[in-house]
């Protein structure tokens, strides 16, 4: 090998007196050094390239003809320029010399090694995430004569990447399914089985000469979005990142290509969806909109399960007064046609196999008791009538005028699901909707019930449960949010408690066998209306006070002493309830005047 300034020279020797004999594995040693000689060019333009910001166009072949032709005549004068004259020894030696001075456009481009996409959503505007990307992301990766292309070294490997938008489904011969690979690195690669829009390349010989429309922007076959004018309520784009380079770099996959979809989703797309839902919390979300809100595909942020005490006999009752307590403060309803499909198919496929049977992911539901019950359901999927979808949306964060929780959560948006399970672990079905007798709650439970940890699961056997998923969109805090969750949890109990306690039956319970054995054995004095009565208004109140310390939205509380003969409290009470009359007719004091017919107690 005899180096030069612009080539190197190579001889090859043989103590055969033909090459005959040894023309293959004279060819073998050709081509070897042929590919060698490639990747050593495609080294030294990558290296060229990170350290100026500028491609040449033996890497990557210009866009226009204008740009194709200054680079060609810039180019073939660098290569004159240092071309020596062979040296007298080649000229007496006869050799099979192949050494070629000028090089083709794009000759010494570099494999792709990785494709991703992403798609985009429909109220982005075209181009919109190019320029975002261009100038924010990746500017300090910009490739100064190439629009749209970055370079990026890192650990000593240098690899560049070409980001375009293009109309989905456009490139029907990308096989959606094959895993992101180099050339040495297809020996310890796993197979990607939940990303369908990743594609790579595998022939590293093959891939130099790589078809034309991958290189030519105006080829057809690529159909850029270039244009504001499409309709883009008809079509679907998406983003698409070529990475080429000689081999793929473990940290492109996990780190730079992660990175820009955080960027897009976060700071991006979600500006879009928060604005539209701002100005429009009435309207329907379409549903690429809920999709957003409810990334099914993606495991939730957090995921809550919340025992529901046995004494609650109506968990559809419980769960009306949790989603009216959560829409108290700035999570909202999500409802819409799409809402419901897309909870459908992601419960259809959490909880159920592909046999229509109960996968029980619930953790130490069932026992030994109550194996029988993962049977068979005929309709699986018509059991999600109890679920509730709601998103949190918050745009800034503005002390004095935001809300207590959006200065807890932050900005950001977050889709919640809750539904109802069963003692299986599935999805409560509509048979199972009725309460039992109000007869047979006993106030004195409440207070038992509501000093206990429901996220505890397996601490009491339970009938029902309350399962929460959410999404958490943006610098959202999932742990603000989950325990606001739980909180608006602890206090539709006490509104359950509340109910059930101030609608009960006396005339029920009074004529109950075990009522009456209560009272016979029980130590205090009075009657057994008396006993009763004093359990209700001790229940009633405790609850009361429970649900104002847990900052109740439907509970408060006002305490103010009065300076007066106890025998004029009958005639406060009644001016009190003339006076709440009022203002509405149906603000009946329900329990003073409980506590008022019964024993003439006030409290």
């Amino acid at each position: 090998m005899v180096p030069h300034r612009a080539y190197v020279q190579i001889y090859y020797y043989s103590k055969m007196p033909t090459l005959s004999t040894n023309s293959e594995v004279l060819e073998a040693v050709k081509e070897k050094i042929r590919q060698i000689e490639e990747k050593t060019n495609q080294i030294s333009l990558l290296n060229y390239l990170q350290k100026t910001r500028i491609c040449s166009a033996y890497l990557e072949a210009p866009g226009t003809t204008e740009e194709a032709t200054s680079y060609s005549e810039d180019e073939s004068d660098e290569n004159h320029s240092g071309i020596e004259s062979p040296d007298t020894l080649a000229n007496n030696v006869k050799t099979n010399q192949e050494y070629r001075s000028n090089f083709s456009p794009g000759q010494f481009s570099c494999p792709i090694v990785f494709i991703k996409r992403f798609p985009l959503h429909w109220r982005l505007q075209p181009n919109i995430s190019l320029k975002f990307l261009a100038s924010d992301v990746l500017r300090l990766f910009k490739v100064i004569n190439r629009p749209n292309m970055f370079v990026i070294e890192r650990d000593g490997l240098i690899v560049y990447c070409k980001i375009s938008e293009e109309i989905a489904g456009d490139n029907s011969n990308t096989s959606p399914n094959t895993v992101c690979s180099s050339p040495g690195q297809s020996e310890r690669l796993k197979p990607i089985e939940d990303d369908s829009k990743t594609v790579a390349s595998f022939n590293f010989e093959s891939s130099a000469k790589r078809d034309h429309a991958v290189t030519n922007p105006a080829s057809p076959a690529r159909a850029r979005t270039t244009s504001s004018s499409r309709n883009i309520g008809n079509e679907s784009r998406e983003l698409v990142i070529q990475v080429f380079g000689i081999n793929l770099p473990a940290w492109v996959e996990s780190e730079f290509i992660d990175m820009i979809e955080n960027r897009l989703i976060t700071q991006l797309t979600l500006t879009e969806v928060q604005q539209f839902f701002a100005r429009n919390s009435t309207s329907k979300p379409t549903l690429a909109d809920v999709e957003f809100i409810l990334p099914i595909w993606k495991p939730p942020t957090r995921r809550e399960i919340m025992r529901i005490p046995r004494a609650v006999d109506n968990p559809c009752l419980l769960l009306h007064y949790l989603s009216q307590i959560i829409v108290a403060d700035s999570i909202k309803p999500l409802n819409g046609p799409h809402v419901g499909s897309v909870v459908k198919n992601y419960y259809s496929d959490l909880f159920y196999n592909e046999n229509n049977e109960t996968t029980n992911i619930v953790p130490r539901i069932l026992n030994d008791s109550n194996q029988n019950l993962c049977s068979h359901r005929e309709s699986a999927k018509d059991s999600l009538s109890n679920t509730l979808c709601f998103y949190y949306n918050c745009t800034k964060r503005v002390p004095g005028s935001s809300t207590s929780l959006e200065l807890l959560v932050g900005q950001g948006m977050a889709g919640i699901c809750i539904t109802l399970l069963d003692e299986a672990g599935a999805p409560m079905p509509k048979s199972k909707r009725e309460g039992s007798r109000n007869f047979e709650f006993d106030p004195e439970t409440a207070r038992q019930c509501l000093e206990q940890d429901f996220r505890e699961v397996a601490a009491e056997e339970a009938h029902y449960y309350v399962w929460i998923d959410f999404w958490t969109i943006g610098t959202a805090d999932s742990d603000a949010l989950t325990q606001h969750l739980y909180e608006c949890y602890r206090q539709s109990l006490c509104d359950y408690f509340i109910e059930k306690t101030v609608s009960m039956d006396f005339s029920s319970v009074l004529s109950d066998r075990k009522a009456l054995q209560k009272a016979i054995t029980a130590k205090s004095k009075g009657g057994l209306g008396s006993i009763l009565r004093n359990k209700f208004v001790d229940s009633i109140l405790y609850t009361l006070q429970k649900a104002w310390q847990l900052n109740s939205p439907t509970v408060y509380c006002m305490s103010k002493s009065v300076r007066t003969t106890p025998w004029c409290m009958d005639d406060l009470l009644r001016y009190i309830d003339m006076t709440l009359r009022k203002i509405d007719s149906n603000l009946k004091p329900v329990v003073a005047s409980k506590t008022f017919k019964c024993c003439k107690h006030y409290r």
